[in-house]
């Protein structure tokens, strides 16, 4: 099956947000008395949503959903003033979305960053490039790792699930990924390692962005996926 498109996680897959998300959350903890985080813990606790960082980071006796809805409007408030203070493209993004694009590849983003954030950083992060949709969390639409949200992608993009490579840095994204019907490349430059990506179901691991041009070269030159 010839590639057609390449699909991409935000956080910890094209962008480094972890130092802005840890800051945010910290922020929101502190202003309602709760301890904060070291930054490197956030890695475990991003990936599924923003209400779901927020409960992960409270203490494990305050997760009501009271306390999880003001800690999240705060947090909230927060990011939208300081979302790319620290926030960074990771090295050699750059280079592979331009290869994929200059060998006509659709590119598409699915994210479980709220909509908005998420078309916010692809306009101030991204805009050299096309993507065919930037598919974040939307209230009221599944989200990863939904097989509904990933077939909205799909259906954008107009090719077979066979056709996509899913480059991914979490165990949500491996089981994003088979959901859809689409290859699971996981990405070991995220949040997450080696092992949680294979215990999810990738089928190969990069460990540096540049890889991503020599799969690319290899799915082109033999014209099925790997």
């Amino acid at each position: 099956m010839t590639l057609k498109a390449l699909v991409f996680d935000m956080d910890g897959t094209l962008l480094n947000t972890l130092e802005d998300l840890a800051d945010s959350t910290n922020a929101a903890l502190s202003k309602h008395g709760f301890p904060t985080q070291e930054p490197d813990n956030y890695r475990f606790f991003v990936g599924s949503g923003a209400r779901e960082l927020i409960r992960r980071a409270l203490p494990t006796t305050q997760r009501t959903e009271d306390t999880i809805d003001q800690v999240l409007a705060d947090y909230k408030k927060h990011y939208d003033g300081n979302w790319a203070n620290k926030t960074h493209l990771y090295a050699g993004i750059a280079d592979a979305l331009s290869f994929a694009q200059a060998h006509d590849l659709q590119l598409a983003i699915l994210t479980n960053k709220p909509q908005a954030f998420a078309n916010l950083c692809v306009q101030h992060f991204l805009p050299d490039w096309s993507f065919t949709l930037v598919q974040g969390q939307v209230d009221g639409i599944a989200h990863k790792p939904s097989a509904e949200v990933s077939a909205r992608v799909t259906e954008a993009l107009q090719v077979t699930p066979e056709q996509v490579l899913y480059f991914g840095d979490s165990d949500i994204d491996m089981q994003t990924a088979q959901n859809a019907g689409y290859q699971a490349i996981g990405v070991t430059w995220g949040f997450r390692d080696a092992e949680e990506l294979l215990q999810a179901g990738a089928s190969q691991l990069l460990h540096d962005p540049g890889e991503i041009i020599n799969l690319v070269k290899t799915s082109l030159n033999s014209n099925f996926l790997p």
